[in-house]
């Protein structure tokens, strides 16, 4: 799928998801994060372009995104959109639900231990990928001696279907869990369904005269198998973003919630779910610290 086809459906996706509740929000927060750091893995540097055979080597990576949430009567709406950058390779990446709170739908009390409501959480992710490409030990034809693409990139289209638990615990302006399957609607992949857990948090505190924001998810992603073409099989993979960010626009023009700075740490488990095949992919782990910039509009 093109760049232009793929990011016209997402767009459309969001006003169709998200357009009545951003009429009638009771509160909205647009933010643009940027955030660069060096240690990851599945990106230009991973692949020999001599040889195809991959390196295990890591690069550089800069990203910019937009972030997006809201609350209204029934709900409330999250999603960002994501642009990666290394070495001139590019990936797209975007991903949200629209919460629909069971409690508030039927104005009944569903709360039970540190589980404040019940909401419907239907989802999206789509991203842009790379071509994978082999070596001379894959073509099988001395003339052919340099890297070649062996299978190209197919780009992620994926629905979610699932519930989210907001949880009530002291310390946290909030926290919850998403528990669902993706639905794959790539007619070259014909993924089987990915059951998911998502874990996500924020929160805010004062260390003496300066205010900090803690915030991150951790996510896990089951193994799924594509019915059309099994190098494009995907195993089980676990990723994890957590930042600590201070409030420099308070400390510095006294002016609270508008521009943060600090650190992320981003740390993965068979990253993307990309596997293991000789001479073509590699799995991959990743644990690295990056600089993080926050705008808050």
């Amino acid at each position: 799928m093109g760049k232009n086809a793929l990011l016209w459906g997402v767009a459309a996706t969001l006003l169709t998801l998200t357009a009545p509740a951003h009429a009638v929000a009771d509160w909205q927060e647009l933010g643009a994060q940027f955030y660069t750091g060096n240690g990851f893995k599945q990106y230009s540097n991973s692949t020999d372009m001599t040889t195809g055979a991959p390196t295990g080597a890591s690069t550089h990576l800069d990203i910019f995104q937009l972030n997006y949430s809201n609350g209204w009567k029934y709900g409330a709406t999250f999603f960002y959109f994501q642009n990666a950058f290394d070495h001139g390779n590019y990936r797209m990446y975007t991903q949200g639900w629209e919460f629909l709170s069971l409690n508030k739908i039927f104005d009944a009390d569903l709360s039970f231990g540190p589980i404040k409501e019940i909401r419907l959480a239907p989802g999206w992710q789509f991203a842009t990928s790379k071509d994978y490409y082999a070596g001379t030990q894959n073509q099988g034809n001395a003339a052919d001696y340099g890297a070649k693409m062996v299978y190209p990139a197919v780009d992620t289209r994926d629905l979610f279907l699932g519930l989210d638990f907001p949880l009530k615990v002291p310390g946290f302006d909030y926290l919850g869990v998403s528990v669902g399957v993706y639905k794959d609607f790539q007619p070259k992949t014909r993924y089987t369904l990915q059951p998911s857990v998502n874990l996500y948090y924020r929160s805010t505190f004062f260390i003496g005269p300066t205010r900090w924001k803690a915030q991150g998810y951790a996510q896990w992603y089951g193994a799924r198998n594509a019915r059309e073409n099994s190098n494009y099989d995907a195993v089980a993979y676990f990723t994890t973003q957590d930042a600590l960010l201070l409030d420099t626009g308070l400390l510095l023009w006294d002016r609270p919630d508008q521009f943060y700075a600090g650190v992320q740490l981003q740390w993965s488990h068979n990253t993307y779910g990309v596997k293991t095949i000789e001479g073509v992919s590699k799995a991959t782990n990743e644990f690295f610290p990056q600089l993080m910039f926050e705008w808050i509009f």
